[in-house]
């Protein structure tokens, strides 16, 4: 599909200019354990549980959004991969889809997943 004269435009002014006032800077760590530094837009991050046969599932999921030009300023990851993981704040996120746009943007789905105890019927109780 080819872009259009806006996708160009917005990818050559207005991309910077939303990575300057809303970024953050993350690493982006390929399948070949090749990381880079980028900036990107960062969603707060949601929380959902979910029940298991052992416990409750804990499933942290954030949105990510970054450039796929990689000639901008902050960078950017030019074909962002599923099972890649970003890197923010020092916390390791599993990429679970991406989603590419025209106009020079990806928006990743990135999870974590941890479990939470669950306390079983009588187990504690007095006796």
């Amino acid at each position: 599909m080819a872009r259009s004269a806006f996708d160009d435009l917005f990818v050559d002014q207005g991309t910077p200019v939303l990575m300057e006032h809303l970024g953050t800077s993350v690493t982006y760590v390929d399948a070949e354990s090749e990381s880079v530094t980028v900036t990107a837009i960062v969603s707060a991050e949601s929380i959902r549980e979910e029940p298991t046969e052992n416990g409750i599932r804990v499933r942290h999921v954030r949105m990510v959004t970054i450039s796929t030009d990689t000639t901008v300023a902050g960078g950017g990851i030019a074909t962002p991969q599923e099972k890649s993981q970003i890197e923010i704040d020092g916390v390791k996120w599993s990429i679970e889809s991406v989603e590419t746009f025209s106009g020079g943007l990806a928006r990743l789905t990135c999870v974590r997943l941890a479990m939470a105890e669950v306390s079983k019927p009588g187990y504690r109780g007095r006796r």
